[in-house]
């Protein structure tokens, strides 16, 4: 992950004033994603295994007049992302928006599933916030990189679109985006 290629977007999509955003997992899309929902005006907490790349990147969306929170945390772990979850609530007072793009899964990587189990992990804490909060969005990436399975990209596709038929009437929309290679 790295904050020099953080640029605040001109804001042209809709005015995200008081909404905030978790954004779970490392890489340039991730702090791509903090970096857009920051500028259109939504708070945001990054978290990944990046301690470092981490605080660059909040202290870059504070540079640029953002509101960030910065979170180590392993993806992996279904406690930490409940603690993720409690951080950004009792920080911001709700959540709307999460974005999950685990990348590559440390100490789990090689297991098949692993990123898979990482985004069911991750919704599982984040929807009944979002409940709480009315409603929301997540935007799960299904991008399988080089070397991972394929099987973990599929495997995100199906819990995504089960996860979004559960939620359809309860105001959450939840998506996949597949891309790359």
């Amino acid at each position: 992950m790295s904050a020099t290629a953080l640029q605040p977007l001109p804001v042209r999509g809709p005015d995200l004033a008081g909404k905030v955003a978790v954004i779970v997992g490392s890489g340039r899309d991730s702090i791509s994603s903090a970096s857009a929902l920051a500028s259109a005006g939504a708070a945001v907490t990054l978290a990944a295994a990046d301690e470092s790349a981490l605080k660059d990147a909040e202290r870059a969306i504070r540079g640029a007049g953002g509101r960030a929170l910065a979170i180590h945390t392993d993806v992996t772990e279904p406690q930490a992302l409940g603690r993720l979850v409690e951080a950004t609530v009792g920080a911001f007072g709700r959540l709307d928006v999460a974005v999950n793009s685990p990348g590559s899964v440390r100490h789990a990587g090689q297991l098949p599933g692993s990123r898979c189990r990482a985004v069911y992990l991750a919704m599982e804490y984040e929807l009944p916030a979002m409940l709480r909060s009315g409603g929301g969005v997540v935007v799960n990436s299904a991008l399988a990189p080089a070397g991972s399975r394929a099987e973990d990209a599929e495997c995100v596709i199906g819990l995504t679109r089960a996860a979004a038929l559960d939620h359809a009437d309860r105001d959450v929309r939840i998506n996949a985006i597949a891309y790359g290679p």
